[in-house]
């Protein structure tokens, strides 16, 4: 078949890269004698990644999403023939059955959603506020032509979008965190582009996912822990305070189905799935990640009245981690879920009858990775993408067929981020009582934040989600500051993942114990000093992506952004220090460049490596918290170790300046222009 052909070259061109054996391949280095073997190779790996630190240029680093590969995310089903393949890392639209090295059509760089509406394609990225528009063509199977952008006023990422009535769309603004209603196709001239304003619009945190219904606009807020729901005036245009369905963490997934309507009512019931993390706070009571599994919930919208939940289901104990793709159906009183874990390579079907008892469930064995699938009923035969390894997928009775396309990273980088999104990093992690099984997604979607204040497990310190981006050149690690180095980090990293189960965070990995990492170019078994190195090497090469303020035209010359850098320079960067590297005092970069370097990219992480006592209590170290980065603060929300500020505003308007204090009784604070200009420098970061 064609795609086993396309197997083997992906693990032809993996096997001519760099693999994990490297590192003992490579000339010994010496370390500190240590008695315990793990202590000698923790030292080991130190020493390396000091080498590579002193041979990183950080200051022309690339983003991720040109390091990472292809990238299939999203599929697009056809009314006849194949569906079409989002490809995220290499901005492209393509079929799904043809061959990567056939032309696709240009897209927007590190799509990550597309809709129908009035015969054409719109696409969106996080990188930019425009909507890409590519013209469908008379011939069905032909690919879209070639895009015409429209700009939407305001906004500068755009991360989802959503097909309405009357040729409207619904658009999720990352940056800004909230949910636009536009009509571009009305306002379109055939000449070219233009920038529309939005029609309505409302806030929602990380907007990750949207859905019109009849009479309903339905977003998935990740960042705020819920699913909003408005209902659609005659206009087409959400009308009133939203429906809120809410939960103890983040959701990252939802598919609804149309109930039967009753006579009389405006508009039907509808029926949703959400896939998300298990309702319940984390419990970290002996150390271990407690009460984090992934759960799918079936709740119930009715016309008028409050939601209702009808069913859960801990995927997880099923062997579903982390589900980004669900599927619900109904049909005679049968509710069918199926779901995917992107963190595990399984399947779980559960079908409710109408009273909703005990589920019947049956799994099969699928890929990790999975963002999106189109399948039959049953599941027995589908279609889906992974991102994680670059593939296009394929099953049904006979088995799996994995289609991994080139272009993706050398093997070493590929375990490393399996590593991180996977289960593979406990491969004993049980879902009984409070133990879960998760992967660093659970609390880290796509390696940033889910928003939640998580409880510490130390006295009554509660702390809030940092991004994974960016960790090489920003060290000491987390609030405490308690992992000098990267290595110790990942070290810590592999023991808590199998804490509070029989397993042994010093493990190998092997192609006949996991084969799916054979898809990853791993040929052979891989010890547990290389699976630690593997991991760093993925985290040293998760960069972050540019500030998709910073890249509009004018914007870093805007005379409010000069005027907060004077401000920031004279009240913020005593901490916050405008250096290439955190624990590097040498690196730091002098007033007047930071402009240029924002809008070069923005590669300054905006921090230091000591601790502060800044009045955001309960401390989590009794010097207080090690010194956050700002570099892409509008990813992570809410603000302070504890949380107590929900936006960058909050953060501005209980600054002491002089004092380093922020939220502290008394003092004198910024007045409002110099907030003002002050958060429009930060949001460039």
């Amino acid at each position: 078949m064609a795609g086993s052909r396309w197997l083997a070259v992906g693990l032809a061109l993996a096997a001519c890269s760099q693999q994990p054996d490297a590192v003992e391949q490579s000339a010994p280095v010496e370390s500190p004698s240590a008695a315990d073997p793990q202590d000698e190779a923790i030292a080991r790996l130190a020493h390396w990644e000091d080498e590579q630190r002193r041979a990183t240029n950080f200051e022309a680093e690339r983003p991720w999403s040109e390091r990472s590969g292809p990238n299939p995310f999203r599929l697009l089903p056809r009314a006849s023939g194949e569906p079409w393949v989002l490809r995220r890392g290499a901005g492209q639209i393509a079929r799904f059955g043809s061959a990567p090295s056939d032309d696709g059509v240009p897209t927007a760089t590190d799509a990550t959603d597309w809709a129908l509406s009035s015969g054409d394609l719109w696409v969106v990225s996080p990188r930019s506020g425009e909507l890409w528009r590519h013209a469908l063509a008379e011939d069905p199977e032909a690919l879209p032509s070639a895009a015409v952008r429209v700009g939407i006023e305001g906004s500068d990422s755009l991360r989802s979008i959503a097909s309405g009535p009357g040729g409207s769309l619904a658009v999720g603004d990352a940056h800004a965190h909230r949910v636009m209603v536009v009509d571009p196709a009305a306002s379109m001239s055939p000449a070219g582009a233009k920038t529309v304003a939005p029609r309505w619009s409302a806030a929602c945190g990380g907007p990750i996912e949207l859905r019109f219904a009849p009479g309903r606009l339905l977003a998935l807020c990740m960042l705020d822990h819920r699913l909003s729901v408005w209902a659609l005036g005659d206009d087409g245009l959400p009308h009133g305070e939203p429906v809120h369905v809410p939960f103890d963490g983040p959701l990252w997934s939802l598919d609804v189905e149309v109930l039967p309507a009753q006579p009389g009512d405006a508009r039907p019931p509808l029926r949703v799935v959400l896939g998300g993390v298990e309702d319940h706070p984390l419990d970290r009571g002996d150390g271990a990640f407690g009460y984090v599994d992934s759960f799918a919930f079936v709740v119930d919208l009715p016309v008028v009245g409050a939601p209702e939940r009808r069913a859960q289901i801990n995927l997880a104990s099923h062997g579903a981690v982390t589900p980004k793709w669900v599927d619900l159906r109904v049909d005679e009183g049968v509710t069918t879920l199926h779901a995917i874990g992107y963190g595990a390579d399984t399947l779980v079907t559960a079908r409710w009858g109408a009273s909703f008892g005990e589920p019947s469930v049956s799994t099969r064995a699928v890929v990790p990775g999975i963002s999106d699938a189109v399948l039959d009923s049953d599941g027995a035969r589908g279609v889906a993408v992974s991102p994680l390894l670059d593939a296009r997928v394929r099953w049904d009775d006979s088995g799996v067929e994995v289609i991994v396309e080139p272009g993706a990273p050398d093997t070493e980088v590929r375990l490393g981020e399996a590593l991180a999104f996977t289960g593979l990093m406990g491969p004993a992690a049980i879902s009984e009582g409070k133990r879960s099984r998760f992967t660093c997604e659970t609390c880290h979607f796509e390696g940033l934040v889910d928003g939640r204040v998580h409880f510490t497990g130390r006295g009554t310190v509660h702390a809030t989600t940092r991004s994974l981006r960016g960790l090489f050149n920003n060290r000491p690690h987390f609030s405490r500051a308690l992992d000098p180095t990267m290595a110790t980090m990942a070290h810590n990293e592999f023991d808590v993942a199998s804490r509070g189960t029989a397993g042994d965070p010093w493990f190998s990995v092997s192609p006949e114990q996991t084969p799916w990492v054979a898809y990853l170019g791993v040929t052979e078994s891989v010890g547990p000093e290389r699976l630690r190195r593997a991991l760093m090497r993925f985290l040293m090469e998760f960069t972050p992506e540019p500030n998709p303020r910073a890249a509009v035209a004018g914007r870093v010359e805007e005379p409010a952004v000069a005027r907060g850098a004077e401000l920031f320079a004279r009240h913020c960067e005593q901490c916050h220090s405008a250096r290439w590297v955190t624990d590097d005092a040498g690196t730091r970069v002098e007033p007047e460049r930071w402009l240029s370097s924002i809008a070069d990219g923005g590669a300054i992480v905006w921090a230091s490596d000591r601790r502060v006592k800044t009045g955001i209590e309960p401390y989590v170290h009794e010097d207080g918290a090690r010194v956050p980065p700002l570099r892409r603060l509008y990813v992570k929300r809410p603000y302070f170790t504890n949380g107590s500020a929900g936006s960058l505003s909050e953060v501005l308007e209980g600054f002491v300046p002089g004092a380093g204090l922020h939220f502290a009784d008394g003092g004198a604070r910024l007045e409002v222009a110099e907030q003002a200009a002050v958060l429009a420098f930060i949001e460039l970061l």
